[in-house]
């Protein structure tokens, strides 16, 4: 009996405990493989982003700075999956690192990156990765036609990957 008295005094204070730590529902939380991906800002050239208004479309978040030589390296096949796919339904966004907005503006226009781009100023402590948990440069998601996020690091076999995605229906 002293047994039972133990754990029903115990149980109610358990129970409180549990409910405290357990996660709520936040839209800010960083997305995990799987997961829904809320996505939004208005780009460098005024231009309004809502990945999730973008279902259907296959979307290639790209974590980058116009210093980051690896991301300059990968810049050709993300121009090359972006005139193959783009009319099908591809999408990709930029998240720059830069602190320079005219850089990132010039670089984007002589290298003719037409996709919109998130730029705060703030370099390596970009606010917008950090809320998504990136730490830093490079880093590819991608996202498929659910708004599903499939990969966080994608840089490896891109081309593969967003083919395969692509196919998804």
């Amino acid at each position: 009996m002293k047994w039972l008295q133990h754990r029903v005094a115990v149980l109610p204070l358990a129970f409180v405990l549990i409910l405290y730590a357990a996660p709520a529902a936040d839209t800010n939380a960083v997305p995990r493989l799987g997961s829904v991906v809320g996505l939004k800002f208005t780009s460098v050239d005024g231009r309004e982003v809502d990945v999730r208004r973008w279902e259907g479309k296959v979307i290639l978040v790209d974590f980058w700075a116009t210093w980051c030589g690896p991301c300059l390296q990968t810049l050709p096949t993300i121009q090359g999956l972006y005139e193959k796919f783009h009319t099908n339904g591809f999408e990709v966004v930029g998240i720059s690192f830069d602190k320079s907005k005219g850089a990132l503006i010039s670089f984007t226009r002589k290298h003719g990156i037409p996709w919109p781009q998130y730029f705060d100023g703030l370099g390596e402590d970009n606010a917008l990765a950090a809320q998504l948990g990136v730490e830093g440069v490079p880093a590819l998601w991608l996202i498929d036609r659910k708004g599903r996020l499939r990969e966080m690091s994608g840089g490896e076999n891109l081309g593969k990957k967003v083919e395969r995605l692509m196919r998804e229906k």
